[in-house]
């Protein structure tokens, strides 16, 4: 994993599936991307999931969904088990 920032690879407080997108170079013609995508085991800095990949096109987009639980009503139990957030 040499190369990538620290900012970026500090996994060590990740609670939660994390993954970063290492861009490695961009081409002009034709139009493309070279990247690499790392999934890390939870909590830790070590890679389960490593896909190199090259992307038609000039830009990337990448959208993530991150819902946050407050601990106390996890352990307290499920009680809003079955019923919809949104309406």
């Amino acid at each position: 994993m040499e190369g990538l920032p620290s900012r970026l690879s500090n996994r060590a407080f990740a609670a939660e599936l994390v993954g970063d997108l290492r861009v490695d170079a961009v081409r002009a013609e034709p139009p493309a991307i070279e990247a690499t995508f790392y999934q890390y085991a939870p909590g830790t800095e070590t890679p389960t999931f490593t896909r190199h990949m090259v992307l038609a096109g000039h830009e990337v987009y990448i959208d993530a969904l991150v819902v946050t639980f407050e601990r106390k009503f996890v352990e307290a139990g499920d009680g809003l088990r079955g019923k919809a957030w949104a309406k």
